[in-house]
């Protein structure tokens, strides 16, 4: 089985033109940081540039998911941190 299509298309995309910005590192980090970009500025050209498939390095060696604490230690978390 090969890349979804998709998957194809964004290995063979190239921007042609100036970037706004350009972020390193296809993970929950990075993504979640591109989302936010665009969120923020929408007219910006973004790219996210990884050496593996999107989400293919650390964020998905925990199974792909993120696991928050338990209740009680975020209670502590926001006690100590705020909301």
């Amino acid at each position: 089985m090969g890349p979804s299509i998709w998957e194809s298309q964004m290995l063979q995309a190239s921007p042609s033109a100036p970037l706004d910005a350009l972020v390193v590192g296809g993970g929950i980090v990075g993504m979640n940081a591109a989302l936010a970009l665009v969120s923020r500025k929408p007219e910006w050209r973004i790219a996210v540039v990884d050496a593996l498939p999107l989400g293919g390095g650390g964020s998905t060696r925990n199974a792909g998911f993120t696991c928050f604490g338990s209740p009680s230690e975020l209670l502590d978390d926001w006690r100590a941190l705020g909301p």
